[in-house]
């Protein structure tokens, strides 16, 4: 009875988990696909399975190549944690333990699947722990002491190039064991478990220490992780070591018989324990930019711009919002009705990230700077060995075949065909490649190669001069055109702004002009000149009221009047605020 109960509340929890995961964490598990790869090809099996833990790694990059699609990565990790906490309780009844199952068990796959919520931590971990656990099962069934021995020692350096540096807390807890039934020659397989590692580490391609022996090695290896990746581990050995006192020296607190009711107190205290921690580690801002990057990369423009951003003073923020109006075609003319974050607003600095690189490589697409978009991709797409996404692959597809590179172009396809989700769209690039010594470019692709060529020495430090070279070498391309003014305006540059409108009246992209534009043009000519530009009557009504409510403002103090009288969403109060504030 108390069986069927306590395996009762694993179900339930399990499927509470998969609940909450899919309501809360969906953007999560989105994000993770984007940071791995998989490609079902033997080149990449043999690269990954070559190495120490490949094997995991291998599994754990197919599943999440699945997360791609609603549901599943949810489900794929209440499945572990079902998994997890079955195999640990059987374990635990096998250290005579079963008394502190219940808590003990959903707490430590709770650990493991809250690590799940980092972007920087691998899945192939919480595989390993599972791998430990089943295991640790099968090697306590066997009944002579020799064999179990003699097959984990011959079973130590293989498990190690399965699951990786898990092999270690894996001997250790066979040692503790088999030390609970006075069996302590079996301390040489901790010995023997370090030998594979150590050889492994003195052969010098692996890296720092760290990642050969410690948990690092399920973790981005270009960081240094934080505690929490060591809490579950150390848990694991914790309950180990408890088995191994209580077998020889006998429970040091005389147990009653564990009554259902406990049990189920016993997991509310595990689950409430685990839905802290999991508050504690789900923060609101990581969150909010996994979410975002969903939006962006499935193209939802809409829902970014309905997100609460800091827009105001995040310039993160602020670039995937207008990056939302100028794919939307509303750049000009809504860049002020949202809150703006000069200089940077329309594009971050770049400083190294692999977010920033594939954030930016979409920006520069869409302003038609190829350079610099096919840079950024490519700096994404070789971030790591983990971060060679077909998505981005995609991207040097596109940008080899504007620049005519055919051959580099054809060999992203072909790696991008042997993914899962992305093999149709790489499928469909084969049409733009030449036949018969014919260009197939057309569409989107033959907008961007008509932006070519810009500057040579393009670099992020003052890229917009290729967007001038851009706007100069193809007039008609909008997206440029709209960054450009709108850069001048957010940068208050009306003098270089009535340069860019001279030059660029007559091209049939700003006509009508957007709105935005005609608002400065009336700051800069008077109100005849401006109708020639397509300035309208409506605008020109506005701006009057608009310099009258100024009038009424001694020295332009009491701006928020102006908002309050409905002109907060226009250039002019952008262009009042700061003048203010520079002198």
């Amino acid at each position: 009875m108390e069986k069927i109960v306590r395996y009762g509340l694993y179900v339930g929890v399990t499927l509470l988990l998969f609940l909450v995961f899919q309501q809360q964490c969906a953007y999560d598990f989105f994000y993770a696909e984007q940071l791995r790869s998989f490609l079902f090809s033997e080149a990449y099996a043999q690269q990954v399975l070559a190495q120490p833990g490949g094997a995991l790694e291998y599994v754990a990059s197919f599943l999440v190549q699945f997360y791609v699609y609603d549901y599943v990565g949810p489900l794929v990790t209440a499945v572990l944690f079902f998994l997890i906490v079955w195999l640990c309780d059987k374990w635990l009844s096998k250290l005579n333990l079963a008394s502190l199952a219940p808590v003990a068990s959903v707490l430590l796959g709770g650990l493991f699947i809250i690590l799940e919520l980092d972007m920087e931590y691998r899945t192939e971990g919480t595989l390993a722990v599972v791998l430990c656990l089943a295991i640790l099962n099968l090697y306590a069934c066997v009944p002579s002491l020799k064999l179990r021995l003699g097959i984990m020692a011959i079973a130590i350096p293989w498990l190690y190039w399965i699951m990786g540096p898990a092999v270690l807390a894996l001997s250790a807890c066979v040692c503790l064991l088999e030390t609970g039934n006075r069996n302590y020659v079996a301390w040489f397989l901790l010995l023997w478990g370090v030998c594979p590692l150590a050889f492994w580490w003195f052969m010098g391609d692996c890296g720092e220490a760290r990642i050969v022996f410690l948990p690092d090695a399920y973790y981005n290896p270009h960081l240094e992780p934080k505690m929490k990746l060591y809490y579950p581990w150390m848990l694991f050995l914790i309950f180990s070591a408890f088995g191994c006192v209580w077998r020889l020296f006998g429970a040091p607190l005389s147990f009653k018989k564990w009554t259902p009711i406990i049990d189920v107190l016993q997991v509310g205290v595990a689950v409430f324990c685990c839905a802290y921690l999991f508050n504690l580690a789900h923060g609101a801002y990581s969150t909010q930019l996994k979410r975002l990057e969903c939006y962006r990369i499935r193209g939802e423009w809409d829902n970014i711009l309905s997100e609460e951003l800091l827009s105001s003073r995040n310039d993160l923020h602020a670039c995937y919002q207008n990056l939302a109006l100028a794919q939307k075609g509303v750049l000009a003319d809504s860049l002020f009705h949202y809150p703006q974050c000069p200089p940077n607003g329309l594009v971050i600095d770049w400083k190294g990230s692999r977010q920033q690189s594939d954030l930016l490589s979409d920006v520069f697409w869409l302003q038609g700077n190829v350079a610099l978009s096919q840079k950024m991709a490519f700096d994404a797409v070789y971030f790591d060995k983990y971060f060679m996404h077909p998505r981005l692959m995609l991207r040097l597809v596109e940008t080899n075949l504007v620049y005519g590179e055919y051959d580099v172009a054809e060999k992203y396809i072909r790696l991008c065909e042997q993914s899962h989700y992305y093999a149709d769209k790489a499928r469909e690039y084969r049409k733009y490649l030449p036949k018969a010594g014919q260009d197939c470019l057309e569409g989107e692709l033959l907008a961007k190669r008509k932006c070519l060529p810009i500057s040579e020495d393009a670099i992020l430090s003052n890229y917009y001069k290729d967007i001038q070279h851009v706007v100069s070498g193809h007039p008609g391309y909008q997206p440029a055109l709209h960054y450009l003014g709108c850069k001048l305006l957010l940068d208050n540059n009306l003098e270089v702004f009535k340069y860019f409108i001279e030059n660029m009246c007559d091209i049939e992209q700003l006509k009508p002009m957007p709105l935005h534009f005609q608002e400065a043009l009336l700051m800069i000519y008077e109100e005849d000149e401006c109708k020639q530009y397509g300035v309208s009557e409506q605008v020109i009504a506005r701006y009057k009221d608009f310099k009258e409510k100024i009038a009424q403002v001694k020295n332009r103090d009491d701006i928020a009047s102006i908002y309050r009288a409905g002109y907060g969403k226009t250039f002019w109060v952008h262009s009042t605020i700061y003048e203010k504030a520079s002198r």
